[in-house]
Parts: C-alpha cells; structure tokens; sequence
C-alpha cells in the first residue's frame, strides 16, 4: 500500500495546546490594548480654573485668599469689584475672605470654578461687616 503516515496522539496534542495559547494570547493583548484605548478617553482634567471676586457697595474692601502654591495671600486693600484667577492642579480647600471697612452698605465674595459660581456670600452691616467663601476642590 502507499505512504500512510501515522500521526502521534501526543503530537496532535501538543499542537492542540500551542494552538489554543496562542489564540488566548491574541485575545488577552487584544483586550489590553482595548481597555487602555478605553482608559485613555476617560482622562480627568485635574485643572480648576477659578475666579475670586469680591463686591463692597462702598467701593473697597480687604480680602484674603488661597493662592496657587496652597498659601494664603497677604490681606490686601482692593477697589470693587474685584476678580482675581488663579488655576489649582491639585485636590485643595480653597477660601476667599473679604472685610468691609467703611462699616456700612454690604460686601459679598463668589468663587467660580470652571465657569460655575459654586459658593457666593453677603455680609450687610451693622449685621456683618466680613464675608467668607469656601470651595473643596476639584
């Protein structure tokens, strides 16, 4: 009779086994490469753009605040309104103070984050003659 070859049982299992790693292998690096690609669209901006302002009806006011380094600023004597940016990359309680020195009319302070007013207060005197803001970020 002609050629037959025989083909080893364990053999055929052994390609069997290359086989199927193989395949298991082109499905994990596949799936990795999916998940990252999908993590990569999920980034989080961790920048906050926020803007201090501060009103007095009298015109001035002393305000305080938290600066970009996570510092408090010196207490500075400001015509109103006024608007102060600072941009924080970081998780960080931020705070805006402001006095009203005259001692009569109101004063309020607002911090916006991103665009967003997310905390606004107004002292009227002889109530109140200080006002404070305070924001968690991001």
């Amino acid at each position: 009779m002609g050629n037959l070859q025989t083909v080893d049982p364990t053999s055929r299992r052994r390609t069997s086994l290359i086989t199927q790693i193989i395949i298991l292998s082109i499905v994990c690096i596949a799936l990795f490469l999916v998940i990252r690609y999908l993590g990569s669209l999920n980034v989080v901006n961790k920048a906050s753009d926020v803007i201090y302002r501060v009103y007095a009806s009298e015109g001035s006011a002393h305000v305080k605040y938290t600066m970009k380094n996570g510092r408090d600023s010196e207490l500075l004597a400001v015509e109103t309104p006024w608007e102060n940016r600072v941009v924080f990359n970081d998780w960080i309680d931020i705070y805006l103070i402001a006095g009203n020195d005259i001692e009569a009319g109101s004063v309020s302070c607002e911090i916006l984050v991103n665009g967003r007013v997310v905390n606004k207060e107004e002292a009227i005197y002889p109530d109140n003659d200080k006002v404070g803001c305070k924001v968690i970020l991001p």
